[in-house]
C-alpha cells in the first residue's frame, strides 16, 4: 500500500509515496481511472505523490517518469537510471536511511556465534549456496556455530505443491537434517517460524538485535538486493558483513573494507576466505557513530520533512496537517506486520483503502493511525488478485484477533467456568 507521510487538510496537501513496484508495474502503470485520479490530484493539490525505490533498477535505460510524479527516493542520486530525472525531484534516501537506533552493545557480551544469516527460502537470496558455505565452514573452522533465522512462507493448504506454486527454494526445508550432522546440528540455531501463524515479524526488534551483537559476521550472499535492511541492521549492531563479491544493491556506496567483506561465488573460494576472517577477525571494525549517522531514522527524519515541506510550498498551500513520518524503514517499502500488499492489479482496493484514510482523517491526533493495519484493513489477507471479486472484502474491517479472544474469554466465564 501507498504510504501518508502527511495528512491532507482543507488547505495543505497530503504527500503519499508509491514503491517502484507499482509505479512501474501497478496500478499507477496500468489502471486509467487510478491514473485519472493521480493526475487530478496533482493538478488541484490536494495530493503530492512519490516513489519510494527500494529494489535494483539499474537495469532500467531511465526512470519511466510521469506526470504525477513529484520526487523520487533513492540513495544514489547519481545513479544513471535517474538521469532523466531533474535534481530538485531526486531525494537520496531511502527506507535504509530510517533505521531505530540500536542500543550500544552491552560491555561484556560475547560473540559467540560465528555467523548470523537473516534471509528467505528463495533462490533470489542464494539459500542454497548458503547452506553449503555453512556446511563447508563446519569442516574447517573448529567448532563453527551458526544461527539461520528465515520465515516459513508455506502455506499448508498446497501441501508439497507450495514450493512451486510460491516459488520457495526447498532447500532450506529438506537440506540441514540431511548435510549436518546430529552433534553439528547442536552448533547451528535454525529459527524458522510460519509467516501465516505468527505473522510477518515473529522476532521482536530487541532479540534480534541481541542474535545480531553476539555474531561475528551477518552473511548475504544474494546477487541483487535493493537496500536491504539486514546490512544496515547488522552494522547498526556492530556487526561486520559477508557479502557476495557479485552483489548488485544501493547500499554498497555506505560500506567499507573495514566492515565489509566480499567473497567469491565459489563455494570452496567463498570458505576459504570466511574462514581467514574469523581466524583475523580483528581486522573488522564496525565504526557504529558513523553508521548510525547514515542510517539512523532520527538523521534522517528532518531532512525527508524539509524536503517535502518544499514541494508543498511550490503549491503555494501552507504546511499544515500532521506528519507520519516513523517506522519508514517498513512503512516506504510496505512491509507490515501482518499485510504486505501493493496495489497491482484491483483499483477497487486502493480506492477502498483511500476511502477509509478519508473517513478518519481529521479526528483527534491520537485517534488517526494510517497504518493502523487492524484499523484500516481488518485481520484477514488483502486479496489483490486480478481475478479477485470486488464482493471479496467487506467494507467494514474484521475483527481483530484481540477482540476475538476477548469475546471468547466472556464467553467461556458466562457458560459457568468461573
Amino acid at each position: 500500500m501507498p504510504s501518508i507521510l502527511k495528512e491532507r487538510t482543507a488547505r495543505s496537501p497530503g504527500v503519499m509515496t508509491f514503491t517502484h513496484n507499482e509505479a512501474v508495474r501497478g496500478l499507477p502503470a496500468n489502471s486509467e481511472r487510478v491514473k485519472k485520479f493521480l493526475s487530478d490530484s496533482r493538478c488541484d493539490n490536494s495530493w503530492i505523490f512519490g516513489v519510494h525505490i527500494q529494489g535494483d533498477c539499474s537495469h532500467y535505460y531511465e526512470w519511466p517518469l510521469e506526470p504525477w510524479q513529484s520526487f523520487i527516493m533513492w540513495p544514489e542520486p547519481g545513479a544513471n537510471f535517474l538521469a532523466n530525472v531533474p535534481d530538485e525531484m531526486k531525494i537520496g534516501i531511502n527506507c535504509i536511511n530510517f533505521m531505530p537506533t540500536i542500543p550500544r552493545r552491552p560491555a561484556g557480551m560475547n560473540r559467540n556465534v560465528d555467523i548470523c544469516v537473516i534471509s528467505r527460502p528463495s533462490s533470489i537470496k542464494r539459500i542454497h549456496e548458503t547452506l553449503l558455505m555453512l556446511r563447508g565452514l563446519m569442516d574447517t573452522v573448529p567448532g563453527f556455530s551458526a544461527t539461520l533465522i528465515s520465515p516459513d512462507p508455506r502455506h499448508i493448504e498446497f501441501g508439497r505443491d507450495c514450493y512451486e506454486r510460491q516459488e520457495i527454494d526447498r532447500s532450506l526445508f529438506e537440506l540441514p537434517t540431511r548435510i549436518f550432522s546430529s552433534e553439528e546440528g547442536k552448533r547451528i540455531s535454525f529459527v524458522c517460524s510460519s509467516r501465516d501463524a505468527f505473522g510477518r515479524f515473529p522476532i521482536a526488534v530487541p532479540l534480534l538485535n541481541d542474535m545480531l551483537q553476539r555474531s561475528r559476521f551477518l552473511l548475504l550472499p544474494s546477487h541483487k538486493e535493493g537496500t536491504p535492511r539486514v546490512i544496515a541492521e547488522a552494522l547498526l549492531a556492530g556487526t561486520p558483513c559477508i557479502l557476495s563479491e557479485s552483489l548488485a544493491s544501493g547500499i554498497k556506496p555506505y560500506l567499507s573494507p573495514s566492515d565489509t567483506l566480499y567473497v567469491s561465488d565459489d563455494i570452496e573460494t567463498s570458505v576459504r576466505q570466511i574462514g581467514d576472517a574469523l581466524k583475523d577477525y580483528g581486522r573488522f571494525h564496525v565504526d557504529v557513530g558513523h553508521i548510525e549517522a547514515t542510517f539512523s531514522a532520527a538523521a534522517h527524519i528532518p531532512v525527508l520533512e524539509e524536503r517535502i515541506s518544499t514541494f508543498i510550498a511550490a503549491t503555494g498551500a501552507p504546511i499544515e496537517g500532521r506528519w507520519f513520518l516513523n517506522d519508514l524503514h517498513l512503512r516506504l517499502p510496505c512491509h507490515g506486520f501482518r499485510h504486505e500488499t501493493q496495489f497491482m492489479n484491483r483499483e477497487g482496493l486502493f480506492f477502498d483503502w483511500l476511502d477509509r484514510i478519508d473517513a478518519i482523517s481529521g479526528r483527534a491526533a491520537g485517534d488517526f493511525d494510517p497504518y493502523d493495519e487492524d484499523a484500516i484493513f481488518g485481520t484477514e489477507p488483502l486479496n489483490d488478485s486480478p481475478l479477485a471479486a470486488a464482493s471479496t472484502r467487506s467494507a467494514t474491517p474484521s475483527r481483530s484477533p484481540l477482540q476475538s479472544l476477548r469475546g471468547g474469554l466472556q464467553r467461556l466465564f458466562s457458560a459457568g467456568g468461573g
